[in-house]
């Protein structure tokens, strides 16, 4: 091959190169680097390519066309060959998909941080350097390279991993001196669901006392917190609140060994993640971590009374009994919910506090919240602060975003947006929220994919709730409605002559559908949304 053809086609071929690996770059992302699980996605979703294996066949039956035609001492055949090709590859990368733009693909777009480019520029050097061997011979061979794509990925992360140890150090080890420097109480929160919004009622209430740090949105891992330190804490803040995600057990181990607690806090232990976990008592095991480290850190544990069931905080409260506080319905709360009220305002609520009544409208929706409230409170009441200077605060808490957070459109339309729900009872709760904010004669209409990572429970979970779907909902949207059959089989077989089930590929059409059928009173439940990595039909 002639050298002007060899630099065309490997032109062409580098250029397709680095288009698909940016589409599966934001996929890896999504998976948090994790190798197994993005290999486990891949083969899954049968994610091979086909729209340039497609255009090489045709391309080659071109070429064979040529090369029939052309006379035997024709120079320029090799170079007419290696363009063909060359175009071919930049037409097809061309029209790859821009995932680091949200609005043309991607609802969590791609974040290209440093680690990404890392990723992304290896894993181009090893495709591309593949396909320069190949293009001695560049048809099927190829077709071989562009199937490949995605494995180059894993490879470079595997090859990078010593490196991102050494960075990850290094920025944790300025992130402890900081954090030392500044010594703040740090208190840890966590649980199958509830942590995210526990952080963020907590963190109002402190604010109106003293100044107090937590940890954004759903930032809940080694490095996420790392970055937050660096960033934004600051000498002024009395409290630390963090977030603390678990994936398995040893998780929440080793956040805290990196970040010790002072407080631990476990907002709820349910069937979240059992993908990963296994099992609900290996999810109890794992979240009773943070609590067992708050204790021997001679801290204390602030316990949602849900979770006190399980063995391993059952074991934690009889050791260590006047240093966990627990938050519920019984009479051995320090914080005592006597019942929830949803209204178009928000919850009313009654509690006791020491055996004092008080009742209060907190602007949050969903009967869910008022367990985050009173665990909240009770966290804030053992910190030492009084319950009168706390009132004031427990009636202006913010809207958590995602979480069952109304909004009320000119148009008459209310919605609730509960896109960051991911367990089944706090869909149960959002669907008796529309009841309250649906306005006659407007109608209930639900929109929902399912839950995610519910493991072996996951088809009997969704036909109990597409049962309980149809108490509540007038209008079900089913969003990609092949992943919960039996969601669709429930909510028929409870579903009255008056109720109706549309299906929906994704959300781009369900919002169209909206947008044409909304009308004044409508309430619209918004519960859960499809991650990329769920969602995405990606066109190989």
């Amino acid at each position: 091959m002639i050298p002007f053809a060899f630099i065309v086609l490997a032109g062409g071929f580098g250029y397709f190169a680095y288009r698909r690996l940016v589409v599966f770059l934001h996929i890896f992302q999504q998976e948090g680097y994790e190798n197994a699980r993005f290999c486990r996605w891949w083969w899954h979703k049968k994610a091979f390519d086909r729209r340039a294996s497609l255009a090489i066949a045709v391309a080659s039956v071109l070429v064979l066309a040529l090369v029939a035609l052309a006379p035997s001492d024709a120079d320029w055949l090799p170079s007419v060959i290696a363009s063909l090709l060359a175009v071919v590859l930049y037409w097809v990368g061309r029209r790859e998909a821009d995932p680091t733009k949200a609005a043309q693909s991607a609802k969590k777009p791609l974040v290209i941080t440093a680690r990404a480019k890392r990723v992304l520029i290896l894993a181009w050097a090893l495709v591309f350097s593949a396909g320069l061997l190949l293009i001695a011979a560049p048809l099927v061979p190829l077709v071989i390279a562009a199937q490949i794509i995605p494995l180059a990925l894993v490879v470079a992360n595997i090859l990078l991993a010593p490196l991102e140890y050494f960075i990850q150090q290094g920025y944790l080890k300025k992130a402890l001196l900081k954090l030392n420097d500044l010594n703040p109480v740090i208190i840890g929160i966590t649980g199958s669901y509830g942590k995210t919004s526990v952080k963020h009622i907590l963190a109002h209430l402190l604010n109106g006392q003293v100044p107090a740090a937590y940890t954004s949105g759903g930032v809940n891992t080694i490095m996420g917190i790392t970055r937050f330190i660096l960033n934004d804490l600051r000498p002024a803040h009395r409290y630390f609140i963090i977030e603390m995600g678990a994936y398995g057990i040893g998780s929440i181990d080793r956040l805290c060994k990196a970040f010790p607690p002072r407080w631990g806090m476990v907002s709820a232990i349910g069937p979240m993640h059992l993908e990963r976990f296994g099992s609900i008592e290996n999810v109890a095991q794992a979240k009773s971590e943070l609590p067992a480290h708050a204790l021997a850190n001679g801290g204390e544990a602030v316990l949602a009374e849900q979770v006190a069931g399980f063995e391993p905080f059952r074991k934690l409260i009889e050791a260590n009994p006047e240093r966990c506080a627990l938050a519920g319905g019984s009479e051995k709360a320090l914080v005592r919910l006597l019942g929830a009220q949803s209204s178009r305002e928000g919850l009313m609520i009654a509690i006791t506090v020491n055996g004092m009544p008080y009742n209060f409208t907190a602007p949050l929706y969903g009967l869910h919240q008022a367990d985050n409230v009173v665990l909240a409170l009770a966290a804030c009441l053992r910190l030492g602060f009084p319950m009168d200077a706390l009132l004031p605060h427990l009636k202006t808490i913010p809207q958590i975003r995602h979480r069952q957070e109304v909004k009320k459109e000119d148009s008459g339309v209310t919605i609730i947006d509960d896109a960051y729900n991911s367990n089944p009872e706090g869909f149960r709760k959002a669907l008796e929220l529309l009841d309250v904010m649906v306005t006659p004669p407007g109608r209930r209409i639900l929109v929902t994919p399912g839950l995610v990572e519910l493991g072996p429970i996951h088809d009997e979970t969704h036909r109990t709730l597409g049962a309980e779907a149809a108490r509540h909902a007038d209008i079900c949207i089913a969003v990609s409605p092949g992943r919960i059959p039996t969601f669709i089989e429930g909510f028929r077989s409870a579903a009255g002559p008056d109720q109706s089930l549309k299906e929906m590929p994704d959300f781009g059409t369900t919002q169209k559908w909206l947008n044409g059928n909304m009308r004044s009173g409508d309430a619209i439940l918004l519960a859960n949304d499809l991650p990329d990595l769920y969602e995405a039909k990606l066109i190989l």
